[in-house]
């Protein structure tokens, strides 16, 4: 579920309504200690700053949002005094916008930020994917070459035995290599 924060001294609605097509829970703040309470209770994929924000400096609070979580923060700030604020910022993943805002490129912000994440999941998932593969082939690679050395089989003969034994018991090659690595490793 995609949840937004967002936190403002003025008015919410106008962003809540903006960003509502994209986000299934708007959740607002009108102070930082308000907005780093509700940042700690909610898992928010989002959070948009609209400065000033009473009770803290807008950096501060887009790093606190890092730190609990929040994968992407939005600031919204008035050109004057922007130098500082994205010095400060200069390493953390913080889009900066002006103000006044244009809606389209809040929206294009939004997407790009939604777009980045999906291809991020996408190759967390590829790489969680290679690395079951690249451990299954150290298993098997291993189990060979305990054969090799307990049983004085070629790599050949050792990798035959691994794989009629995989498909005499019904097992996968990998659940072969590890009952092989159970018996004969150390």
């Amino acid at each position: 579920m995609q949840k937004l924060l967002i936190v403002s001294d003025k008015n919410t609605a106008a962003i809540a309504e903006l960003l509502r097509p994209f986000y299934e829970r708007c959740v607002s703040a009108h102070s930082a200690s308000s907005a780093r309470r509700k940042a700690g209770e909610g898992d928010f994929d989002l959070a948009v700053i609209n400065a000033p924000v009473a009770g803290a400096s807008e950096a501060e609070l887009a790093l606190d949002f890092l730190e609990q979580g929040i994968a992407n923060v939005i600031l919204l700030l008035k050109p004057q005094g922007k130098e500082l604020i994205e010095r400060k910022l200069i390493d953390a993943p913080v889009f900066i916008l002006d103000k006044p805002l244009s809606k389209e490129l809040l929206v294009r912000t939004v997407r790009y930020m939604q777009n980045r994440d999906r291809r991020e999941e996408r190759i967390v998932r590829q790489n969680k994917k290679l690395r079951g593969k690249l451990d299954a082939s150290r298993d098997i690679f291993r189990a060979k070459l305990l054969l090799m050395q307990n049983l004085s089989m070629s790599e050949d003969e050792a990798h035959k035995y691994l794989m009629r034994t995989a498909m005499d018991q019904q097992k996968t090659p990998e659940m072969a290599a590890k009952a092989i690595i159970g018996l004969y490793g150390s």
